[in-house]
């Protein structure tokens, strides 16, 4: 006859195996996933990720300094009068392109839950992200350089006080009145579009280069917005060929991005099921053996 203290712990052993089974099946019977679990599992903890990050940046590295030497050189196309321009910039985004939120979206996962423009505002105020990968040692060079730095972000204006706060305590350069920070909403401009902030740049500045994580970050025109398909992003990153690897340099995000948003239309009120049942429209599988 088994004792009391083999009981007990055969008991505890079963209510441990009962709760990770609830954890890991859920309510449903079904193995607990989530649509983001391998995109953030890989920006959080693969050596492909760290490595392709150290990469664009270091062939942004090269980039700039080629650029510098060709005084015809602009990543913008329609500057058209950048040898006119004595003082040189490099754009860059910010979130995932400088500052790694995996934490935030890894939190959205651990709650088996969705993104919310709520949250986000607040991850903005208070949020601790880390640095992508060789992103403050090509920012140093930068400096090194005397090329201007500007970042054109879609964080919100609301929260740049934050934001500037968030840079220095990284190390990052940031003008003490935030000049060099181009927020969503920056007057005067509007909305989440950055070309007219990239022409606040330009104006005084030869664009060397630019650095981003989504078509959006580059260039404008069917990338955004209702009107934009598959088809409309597909033709505006063609048309802009030359552009890569070259003046535009890509750090890779899985994760989220206009990328996601066009595949259910830009309908971002959706419910988390309208979306997913959108998106697996797009799937292309293969059954032969």
């Amino acid at each position: 006859m088994r004792s009391k203290a083999t009981l007990g712990l055969t008991a505890i052993i079963a209510l441990a195996i009962g709760l990770y089974a609830g954890f890991l099946y859920g309510k449903e019977n079904r193995i607990r996933t989530h649509e983001a679990l391998n995109a953030v599992l890989w920006m959080q903890t693969s050596e492909e990720y760290k490595m392709s990050a150290v990469q664009a940046f270091r062939l942004a590295e090269v980039m700039v300094e080629r650029a510098l030497a060709d005084p015809d050189w602009t990543a913008i196309p329609e500057q058209k009068n950048a040898r006119d321009l004595q003082k040189t910039a490099v754009i860059l985004d910010l979130d995932e392109t400088v500052l790694d939120n995996s934490r935030f979206q890894g939190q959205i996962v651990l709650d088996n839950g969705q993104f919310e423009y709520s949250k986000l505002l607040q991850w903005e105020k208070t949020g601790r992200p880390t640095l992508i990968p060789d992103a403050l040692h090509f920012i140093r060079r930068l400096q090194e350089l005397n090329i201007d730095v500007f970042y054109i972000t879609n964080r919100s204006y609301a929260n740049r006080d934050a934001t500037i706060e968030l840079l220095k305590g990284l190390g990052l350069p940031v003008d003490a009145d935030g000049a060099n920070l181009l927020s969503r909403d920056t007057p005067p401009t509007k909305g989440s579009d950055k070309h007219s902030r990239r022409e606040i740049v330009m104006k005084m500045h030869r664009v060397l280069l630019q650095v981003g994580d989504n078509l959006a970050d580059f260039v404008s025109g069917g990338i955004i917005g209702k009107n934009a398909t598959l088809e409309s992003r597909a033709k505006t990153a063609e048309a802009h060929r030359n552009f890569w690897g070259t003046k535009w340099i890509i750090v890779s995000n899985p994760i989220y991005g206009s990328w996601e948003h066009v595949l259910y239309g830009f309908n971002n009120r959706w419910t988390r099921e309208q979306k997913l049942k959108a998106k697996y429209t797009f799937v292309k599988g293969d059954k032969s053996p």
